[in-house]
Parts: C-alpha cells; sequence; structure tokens
C-alpha cells in the first residue's frame, strides 16, 4: 500500500511542471493570435463575436483573457453602444492589456494590481457566455481620472448604464478596484458614494441627476490625487533639503 502511494506521488510530481508549462504556452498562443487577428482588421470595426470564436476565453480549464473596456460594458449592461476598438486582459501573471487600435486603454494606465479573477464575472451575450471585467471593476476605472484627465461624457454613461443594469454591487470589490489607484486615500467615501447612488437609482428618469453626481465625484477624485502627489513631491524635495 505505501509503494503504490509512494509511486502515485512521484507519478504526480512529474505531471505537475507539463500542466504549468501548457497553461504558459497557451497564454504565450492565445496574446499571439489575439494580436495576430488585432492586426488583420487594423484600420477597420473588430467584432467581439469573431474574436470569441478564434480565441476560447477557456483553454485547458482556464481563463486566458477577459473582455474590458466599452465592450465589457455593452456586455454588461445589454445597452448597444459604439465601439472604437477592444481591450482584453490576459490572466497571466504580468496581466498583459491588448488593444486593437495598438494603444494601452486609457483604464489601464495608472493600475498597479491588475484585475483579479474574482472581478471577473461571466455574461450571457448572443447566446454564448463571456468573462468580462466585472461591474465594480469597470465603475472604478471609468470614474477615475486617467492619464490626469476627467472622464469622458461616455464614460459617465458607461457608469450609468452599469448600474442599472446590476441588481446589486459589491462594495468591498468597488473598494479593491479602487485600490489600484495609489494616490487615492479616499477610496472608503468614494464607494460610500456610489452605493448610495447605485441603491436610490430609478430607472431613466434619474439618469442626469446621476451623471451629475458621478461628475461631481469625478472632480473629487481628481483633485484627490492632485492633492496626494503634490503632497509626495514637497515631502521628497524637503527629505532632499534635510
Amino acid at each position: 500500500m505505501e509503494l503504490r502511494m509512494g509511486l502515485g506521488l512521484r507519478q504526480t510530481l512529474r505531471q505537475e511542471p507539463r500542466i504549468m508549462l501548457r497553461q504558459i504556452v497557451d497564454f504565450r498562443l492565445a496574446q499571439e493570435q489575439i494580436q495576430e487577428m488585432f492586426e488583420e482588421y487594423r484600420g477597420r470595426h473588430v467584432p467581439l463575436t469573431a474574436l470569441l470564436q478564434k480565441v476560447p476565453q477557456r483553454q485547458h480549464g482556464t481563463l486566458v483573457y477577459a473582455v474590458a473596456g466599452g465592450w465589457a460594458t455593452e456586455v454588461l449592461s445589454r445597452k448597444k453602444r459604439e465601439h472604437g476598438n477592444i481591450n482584453v486582459v490576459l490572466m497571466d501573471e504580468k496581466q498583459h492589456v491588448l488593444n486593437s487600435d495598438s494603444c494601452l486603454d486609457y483604464l489601464f494606465l495608472q493600475y498597479g494590481n491588475g484585475l483579479k479573477k474574482n472581478q471577473v464575472v461571466t455574461r450571457s451575450w448572443t447566446n454564448r457566455p463571456v468573462h468580462v471585467a466585472g461591474p465594480e471593476f469597470m465603475i472604478a476605472t471609468k470614474v477615475a481620472p486617467h492619464n490626469g484627465k476627467l472622464p469622458r461624457e461616455k464614460d459617465l454613461c458607461d457608469v450609468v448604464y452599469i448600474m442599472e443594469s446590476q441588481p446589486e454591487l459589491d462594495p468591498n470589490k468597488l473598494r479593491t478596484a479602487f485600490g489600484n489607484y495609489p494616490a487615492l486615500t479616499n477610496r472608503g467615501e468614494y464607494v460610500r458614494q456610489l452605493m448610495m447612488m447605485h441603491d436610490v437609482r430609478k430607472g431613466n428618469g434619474n439618469r442626469i441627476k446621476q451623471r451629475y453626481a458621478l461628475d461631481i465625484l469625478s472632480r473629487t477624485i481628481a483633485n484627490n490625487i492632485a492633492e496626494n502627489k503634490a503632497r509626495r513631491k514637497n515631502q521628497a524635495n524637503e527629505a532632499v533639503q534635510n
């Protein structure tokens, strides 16, 4: 009995590196396939359905990539919108962000911790399951400033559509998403305001009020980031002088 267990353990240990290597190869291959498809459609609209057909999101039971950006908004909210590109996040160790117009999307310019697996959700879209960045992640990235600029009008509209379509939001996931912005110090207050906006939503008639509240919130967050950057700069200057 002990001999059999020992052989079984050795066999398992010999198999594990093969499994890990296969997963690494899958991520690399998926990245190459996605980039090849983006190159094929360069200068044209890339259909999400075509990407999903060519590169499966799950391979060997592993989530290879998640859809983010505007397509994630459409899948989450079921609201048709215009799309200039496709953003995907490889769920590999480095969290590579691939963009169909060959530039990093603003959503990820300030991100340090990436997209956690528990922040990815699965929704039915065009009669197929699609793995997208979760609503809390999308809301946080669209409200927070990107590259020093305030959110665009369409970003605020996206937040409203996402909120309207979600039966509930997870404040802990919102806080985690905001945690990716190291310059923010009032995350708890931002989460409280967003949850309040979500809880008091009353359908289409409240969209203007929601967008106005989101605009104020985004400006407050921008001021918070600017103040913290200035404070850190002053502290660094004082340290050099001392």
